[in-house]
């Protein structure tokens, strides 16, 4: 994405110094890009009607196809992945 979001600023401060395992840094990332872009597909897709619950099915479908092709190789990110995206669904269904 072009845009610098709160996110990336703070994962750029997180550096190497910061403590956070990088697989689960990478996780976050992996997670926070493939939201932004199963938002867009949501929004151009189904325009006003996009919501949550449709960028969540999106994501899904994103992510169950990356498994796929993957095989398995990433077996820690994909934990971390999947722990970092449960947290952060929680999160949003809590806001809404």
């Amino acid at each position: 994405m072009d845009q610098t979001t709160k996110f990336d600023q703070r994962i750029d401060r997180l550096g190497n110094t910061s403590g956070v395992p990088n697989r689960l840094v990478d996780a976050a990332v992996y997670v926070n890009d493939t939201m932004e872009i199963a938002w867009m597909i949501a929004v151009e897709v189904l325009g006003e009607k996009a919501t949550a619950d449709s960028v969540v099915a999106i994501y899904d479908r994103i992510d169950r196809e990356r498994r796929c092709l993957v095989g398995g190789g990433e077996a820690a990110l994909d934990v971390a992945a999947q722990t970092f995206y449960h947290a952060l669904r929680k999160a949003a269904r809590q806001r809404l």
